[in-house]
């Protein structure tokens, strides 16, 4: 017997459901010193908006990863489910969808994302 995904689970190559990646190490926001948080950025080369997504990540310096989503449709399905938006970039900290550029440069303006960042 095969184990086979539940049928409302992403393919296996799709961007991550509503849990980080297996690949990276767990966050414990509670513990002092903790990790900071992962940051995915969903994004095409030819937006602009993805353009200085990344260049606000960047001076910042935060890591972060870069999902090219441009040929992929099973991912931008997967995307419109969990943030209910056509648009790119679509910014996850932590796991959780923070909205595209303006609402993460938002977020930035009024100091929250450097505490959504750190775990906490």
């Amino acid at each position: 017997m095969t184990d086979s995904p539940p049928p409302d689970s992403p393919p296996p190559d799709s961007p991550p459901t509503d849990s980080p990646p297996t690949d990276s190490p767990p966050t414990d926001s509670a513990s002092e010193g903790s990790a900071p948080a992962e940051v995915l950025l969903y994004t095409t080369p030819w937006c602009p908006y993805c353009v200085a997504a990344r260049r606000l990540f960047d001076e910042k310096g935060v890591a972060y990863r870069d999902i090219d989503v441009s040929g992929d449709a099973e991912a931008r399905a997967w995307l419109r489910e969990k943030t209910g938006q056509r648009k790119v970039p679509q910014v996850f900290i932590a796991g959780t969808p923070h909205g595209g550029f303006t609402d993460v440069e938002r977020l930035d303006r009024r100091g929250e994302l450097d505490v959504l960042l750190r775990g906490r």
